[in-house]
């Protein structure tokens, strides 16, 4: 490699301080977001991990990245009298906030899985119910039997009795 420029990235390095604060940031957010999905998605009514699954997860990511930037931390010259290679390098930050950025840009939310629990309601308060995305009902049908995952059901688009996968249901409402 010869391009001064990326000799620098890639031989520079973030203080320790700064490399344990970066830490810190990543393990919080990522807690943080994952509280927060679980708590919406519930309050949806779809299904969400338990607390102790997020927590149990936040906890593995802490301690790898923990294992990982302390080993960052430490000295990894062969001769640290002469130079240093100390702390988080710059450009393992660097990379990480572009794959961050493309993963958020990138990112497919997975269609929202509706509860068993919505189904039967749904099917024992009303004779038919819509199936489908939340922005446009696709299927009006009158619910037979749920069981085994599969809700059977007249669907009055096909005028026949359809079986349906549950857990490819995004909505139920009331026809």
């Amino acid at each position: 490699m010869r391009d001064e420029t990326l000799l620098a990235l890639n031989n520079d390095t973030l203080p320790v301080a700064l490399g344990w604060t970066l830490y810190a940031v990543v393990v919080l957010a990522y807690a943080g977001v994952s509280l927060r999905r679980a708590q919406t998605r519930r309050a949806d009514g779809l299904h969400a991990d338990a607390l102790s699954v997020v927590l149990a997860k936040a906890a593995v990511m802490a301690v790898l990245l923990g294992a990982v930037t302390a080993y960052l931390s430490q000295e990894r010259s062969r001769n640290p009298l002469l130079t240093s290679i100390k702390g988080l390098p710059i450009v393992v930050v660097l990379l990480a906030a572009i794959g961050a950025g493309a993963w958020w840009l990138g990112r497919d939310e997975p269609a929202p899985v509706v509860d068993l629990d919505i189904i039967e309601g749904e099917s024992r308060a009303n004779g038919s119910m819509n199936l489908g995305p939340r922005d446009r009902p696709e299927r009006v049908v009158d619910p037979r039997r749920l069981e085994g995952g599969r809700l059977s059901a007249y669907d009055h688009r096909a005028d026949d009795v359809r079986e349906f996968a549950v857990h490819r249901i995004t909505a139920v409402r009331p026809a």
